[in-house]
């Protein structure tokens, strides 16, 4: 009797454990599939972003695409650099840098043409000879000039073309004539030793000088 006891205390044991193993393999197997759906989220969440990211990415691009710069010079009010929008005007660019002056002859430009990147316009001066054609109307006629690849030759280049960069007026451009009828300019830095130009002005207007003969 204490035998058959003993027995079947045995197999109830055996039995215990192994529904108690079953117990702990089947949350095993509940924890790895929770773990891998967590994994699986996380990745998704981070496809998610990089998308996110690169849609981003391609909007800035698809913006700086969309947008160009030009130089605006000569008579408006404002001469420097613009930045608008791809498939403006001339009249877009002219407006942007504060309009054209009293003097200024719009009349020589095609203020309907619109504009590249990295294009530069000229306003010319009512009575100032122009190139008169529709494509490049807003260009002052280069021949014996004093431009050199669209950059103005301070040794060379004419009082209206000096006018044209920012901050020179017509005061400062007979000085540079004046400076230069008695030396050349070796460095573009010797525009400081004219009377009315610093190094302020010198930053404004160094990247669109150059110099030679």
């Amino acid at each position: 009797m204490v035998i058959l006891v003993l027995i079947m205390a045995i197999i109830a044991i055996i039995g215990y454990n192994i529904i108690n193993n079953k117990d702990i393999e089947i949350e095993s197997k509940q924890d790895l599939e929770t773990e891998k759906s967590k994994e699986f989220v996380e990745s998704e969440t981070q496809k998610e972003d990089i998308n996110s990211s690169l849609q981003d990415n391609e909007v800035n691009n698809e913006k700086e695409n969309n947008e160009i710069m030009v130089h605006v010079c000569g008579q408006v009010k404002n001469s420097g650099v613009v930045v608008l929008k791809e498939g403006s005007r001339i009249i877009d660019a002219i407006n942007l840098a504060g309009g054209p002056t009293k003097e200024a002859d719009i009349h020589k430009l095609n203020l309907a043409r619109k504009l590249k990147d990295e294009e530069r316009i000229y306003v010319p001066k009512i009575g100032e000879k122009v190139e008169e054609n529709s494509i490049n109307a807003s260009i002052v006629n280069n021949q014996n000039s004093g431009k050199n690849n669209g950059k103005i030759n301070i040794n060379s280049a004419t009082k209206e073309e000096l006018k044209s960069l920012p901050g020179i007026g017509d005061v400062i451009a007979t000085r540079i004539i004046d400076y230069r009828n008695k030396r050349d300019f070796k460095r573009i830095e010797e525009i400081m030793n004219v009377s009315g130009i610093g190094e302020k002005k010198f930053n404004d207007i160094k990247e669109l000088i150059v110099i030679g003969r």
